[in-house]
């Protein structure tokens, strides 16, 4: 049950609307189909249906407020409602300059909400805003992907300031926080929003620290709570201070409590030799913050964070030996089923538990036997029913998908995964970080048995780092032992003496390198010889060795069925 003060929320979430779209519909570029409609959420301001969680319905609501333009303080506003995140705009005092604070996933949602601002801008100023900075808060795909927006007006003059190690996507950087002290206006990214966020992702990533974020919530506030009027973010609505009641400080100090606590209680069991899911189920939190729903579980979960704080400093594996080498899924399904009697046993027994509402145990079983033999119809019917109803009961909205997912699995077959790799992306990260996007892709069993091979590549317009005053990076790429490595090395100018012991040194820009990788990674390599205002030393077949081994990833695996 909710806290009653929260009701904030509703007064709160479409608080501030100063200008609206025409057209709900945004357009992709490529094709002239709608990528994103506001107003296909409508349907949540009806009342929650039996095949949703009341509590998560809520959090929708309140999340498919009407799009557009909000003004968050004098001189800072959102635009809300154009994609799953917010860009926020900071305008500069006693100038026509303002800052973005994240552009979103895609340049189509970043223009309509940059042109939404600029158009509020000219009504209010009499002219174009000048762009002076863009910041991104964090490096997930929601927060910078709509560069090019911005860039279109700028050029490539923009300024962008990003947390240091931004471009190291695979790491679990922090998420930055601002203060705008004119404005007594706090900006918390993702590190205090209107849910619990995830310790550990379900869709995969790094563990985050539960106890340094907890740490850098309390730093925010001791440095600027009793300074703030105003707390924002880069999803969901602001919370104001309100009628003389602080609201804003409650808030980030029930955040840290919380992050602290599931850290600090998690550890207390680990210690007490409790495993992951023993101290998932058991842990029990502070009432009088479980209530509050600015930290229900509707993205992170209590129970999928515990298991991430464990994961962080003791790994996968839980210490009974009976875990540390399991048969494959299938193998031991096969066997499970074998030993209870057999198909029709189990799933009368799985259907036994279902009428207990033990539908956690029938999961197991069903499971079993849809692994043991995929052609058990009558077992995938059960468990598209179970996976289902559990969708449907889910406060925790990846949850739901999950479940849900998993049953369309199992009635349709797996969904193809979009391919989120453009050249633009690829242009922007580290030299190390490209090679590693080929090199994940080399069938290790067949390049085990190549013959070694190395290219140099001298990159002309690149600098191996920003304080190298000279232009030109050089990388080594080898290929050795089915592996493909590298490491930066001198730069050396072409024709210039090169290292005899490369099979191959190829002189080009980055922008060529690039598109070598990304049409390599793509399945459609092409040959450096094939390349203009590109100079070549050694073996060029050396490039397509590499390439030759290149596998192309199967985008529609099955997860629920063998």
């Amino acid at each position: 049950m909710s806290d009653p003060s929260d009701n904030h929320d509703f007064e709160f979430a479409p608080k501030g609307l100063v200008a609206t779209f025409e057209d709900p519909f945004i357009y992709s570029d490529r094709k002239h189909e709608v990528i994103w409609d506001n107003d296909a959420y409508d349907f949540l301001q009806e009342e929650a249906p039996e095949t949703a969680n009341k509590s998560l319905w809520r959090q929708g609501q309140l999340c498919a407020v009407e799009a557009g333009l909000y003004q968050v303080t004098t001189g800072i506003y959102q635009v809300r409602g154009t994609d799953i995140a917010n860009m926020n705009i900071i305008q500069i005092p006693d100038t026509n300059s303002i800052i973005i604070i994240d552009c979103l996933t895609c340049v189509e949602t970043a223009r309509k909400s940059l042109n939404l601002y600029q158009e509020f801008h000219k009504g209010q100023f009499g002219q174009d805003p000048e762009i002076k900075a863009l910041i991104y808060t964090h490096c997930h795909g929601d927060h910078f992907g709509g560069v090019q927006a911005i860039t279109e007006i700028t050029g490539d003059n923009l300024r962008i300031i990003g947390p240091d190690g931004f471009l190291e996507h695979a790491k679990p950087r922090p998420k930055s926080n601002f203060y705008f002290p004119v404005y007594e206006a706090l900006c918390m990214a993702e590190n205090a929003t209107h849910t619990l966020h995830n310790i550990q992702t379900l869709r995969g990533a790094q563990v985050r620290d539960a106890r340094l974020w907890s740490r850098y919530l309390d730093q925010a506030i001791a440095l600027f709570g009793d300074k703030t009027s105003v707390v924002f973010a880069s999803h969901h609505w602001p919370t104001w201070n309100e009628d003389g009641q602080n609201l804003v400080l409650p808030f980030l100090e029930e955040q840290r409590d919380y992050y602290a606590y599931l850290h600090n209680e998690t550890l207390r069991h680990l210690n007490n030799g409790q495993t992951p899911v023993e101290i998932a189920e058991g842990i029990e939190m502070p009432p009088n913050l479980s209530s509050k729903t600015h930290l229900r579980g509707y993205y992170g979960s209590i129970n999928h964070n515990v298991k991430g704080v464990y994961d962080k400093y003791m790994g996968w594996f839980d210490g009974n030996p009976a875990n540390l080498w399991p048969h494959t899924p299938v193998d031991a399904a096969t066997r499970y089923v074998a030993c209870m009697g057999g198909s029709d046993l189990v799933l009368a027994k799985a259907k036994d538990f279902i009428d207990k509402k033990d539908l956690r145990f029938a999961v197991t079983l069903l499971n079993h036997l849809v692994f043991a033999d995929d052609t058990n119809t009558a077992a995938k019917e059960e468990l598209i029913s179970v996976y289902t109803t559990l969708g449907y009961g889910c406060e925790n909205g990846t949850w739901r998908n999950i479940y849900l997912t998993g049953a369309y699995e199992l009635d349709q077959g797996p969904q193809a995964a979009i391919n989120a790799i453009s050249l633009e992306s690829l242009m922007s990260v580290d030299l190390d970080e490209l090679i590693d996007v080929l090199a994940i892709t080399v069938d290790g069993p067949r390049a085990f048995s190549e013959e070694g091979v190395t290219i140099d590549f001298m990159i002309g317009d690149m600098k191996a780092s920003p304080k190298q005053p000279t232009e030109g990076a050089g990388w080594h790429v080898r290929l050795s032992n089915g592996a493909v490595t590298g490491r930066a090395v001198k730069y050396v100018p072409s024709p210039e003496p090169r290292d005899p012991n490369v099979t191959l040194t190829v002189w080009l820009l980055h922008k060529a390198l690039v598109e070598l990788v990304a049409s390599a990674v793509a399945g459609k390599p092409t040959s450096i010889d094939s390349l203009e205002n590109v100079t070549t030393y050694g073996d060029t077949a050396a490039w397509d060795t590499i390439t030759s081994l290149v596998t192309q990833p199967n985008v529609a695996f099955n997860i629920v069925t063998p």
